[in-house]
C-alpha cells in the first residue's frame, strides 16, 4: 500500500465539524506564536509529512495511519450523528467503547503530546529528551500502552454539554483536554486518567466529556444543573457556567500552536494568550502559574 506522506494530527471530520463557508471545507485559523488569523482549506491545516512514521515502527507490521484511518472511519459517522442531534441516543455500547478509543488516541497522536514527554522527562531527569526519542514515547502510548489507558477510563460516564447564548466551542492542534480532580494525587498518567475529566469539542456549540464516577459528589454542588440521571443521561446537558470559557482555555493552553474556529473572532484566545504569555511559544503544564478564566 502507498505510504501517505500528509499525515494529519487533527482528523479531517472533526475540523470539518468547526468548518465556515457555503461547502464547510474551510476553517479560520490563529497562530499562538504571530497572532496572525487567515481562513485556510482543511486539507492543509493540522498535518505533518510523515507525522506517524519512526524508524522503530517501520521494522514491525505496525501501520499506525492505517490503524488511525480506520478508527477515524467508524468515529466520522458516529460524530456527525451526535452532532446532527444533539444527543447521544445513537450511541451504544460498542460506539461508546470507539469514542473512548478516539477520545484517547487523539491525547496521544499530537505534537503537544511530545511536548509533554519532554517537559516530564526534563523535570524527571533535569536533562532534555531528544525530539525523536519523544515521538516514539507518544507512538508507544497508542501501540504498546493502549490497553492499560483504556482499562483507567473504561468506568468513566459519557456526557455532552451545550452552549448557550453566543458562547462557542474551539478547536486546537491539541483538541483533547484533561482536567485534573483538585487534591487528587497523580504520579503517572494512568493516575491522571483514572480521576480526570476528559473533554473534546465537537462542534462550536457541543463537547463531549467523559469522567469518573467519584467526581459526580462534586458535580451535586452545582445544585439545580446537576442531574441525578448522569449515568444514563443522553440528551445535551446545558453548559455550566464557565464550562465554555474552561474548555477554550484547555484548547489555548494545551494547543502547540494553531487554534480552530468557525469564524474569524479569536478575542477570546488573545485574552488568554495577554494573561498567559508562556501560552504562545508552548504547551501549559500544572507548574506554570496559569489565569484561568473566571467562571460566570
Amino acid at each position: 500500500m502507498t505510504q501517505t506522506k500528509k499525515q494529519h494530527y487533527v482528523p479531517q471530520f472533526l475540523l470539518r465539524m468547526f468548518a465556515c463557508g457555503r461547502k464547510h471545507n474551510h476553517i479560520w485559523v490563529f497562530d499562538k506564536r504571530t497572532c496572525e488569523v487567515r481562513r485556510q482549506s482543511l486539507r492543509e491545516v493540522a498535518h505533518e509529512n510523515l507525522f506517524y512514521e519512526h524508524p522503530a515502527l517501520a521494522k514491525t507490521s505496525i501501520r499506525l495511519e492505517e490503524r488511525l484511518a480506520a478508527l477515524e472511519g467508524q468515529i466520522a459517522p458516529q460524530l456527525k450523528r451526535i452532532v446532527t442531534d444533539c444527543s447521544l441516543r445513537s450511541v451504544d455500547a460498542v460506539a461508546r467503547e470507539s469514542l473512548l478509543d478516539f477520545f484517547l488516541v487523539q491525547l496521544f497522536r499530537t505534537q503537544s503530546a511530545r511536548e509533554y514527554a519532554m517537559i516530564g522527562h526534563r523535570q524527571l531527569t533535569g536533562s532534555d529528551l531528544a525530539s525523536g526519542l519523544a515521538k516514539m514515547a507518544s507512538l508507544q502510548c497508542m501501540v504498546r500502552n493502549f490497553e492499560q489507558f483504556r482499562e483507567c477510563c473504561s468506568s468513566h460516564i459519557l456526557t455532552i454539554r451545550e452552549a448557550s447564548g453566543r458562547e462557542r466551542f474551539i478547536l486546537s492542534d491539541h483538541p483533547v483536554g484533561i482536567q485534573a480532580t483538585q487534591g487528587a494525587t497523580i504520579e503517572c498518567l494512568t493516575d491522571l486518567l483514572r480521576d480526570a475529566t476528559v473533554l473534546l469539542p465537537i462542534s462550536p456549540s457541543l463537547m463531549l466529556l467523559i469522567f469518573p464516577p467519584s467526581r459526580i459528589s462534586g458535580f451535586q454542588m452545582a445544585g439545580d444543573w446537576f442531574r441525578s440521571d448522569l449515568y444514563v443521561l443522553d440528551e445535551a446537558q446545558p453548559a455550566m457556567p464557565g464550562d465554555v470559557a474552561s474548555a477554550v482555555a484547555h484548547q489555548v493552553f494545551t494547543a502547540t500552536r494553531f487554534l480552530f474556529s468557525n469564524t474569524d473572532d479569536f478575542s477570546d484566545v488573545r485574552r488568554l494568550l495577554k494573561q498567559n504569555p508562556l501560552a504562545r511559544t508552548r504547551p501549559l503544564i500544572e507548574a506554570d502559574s496559569i489565569k484561568w478564566p473566571e467562571s460566570g
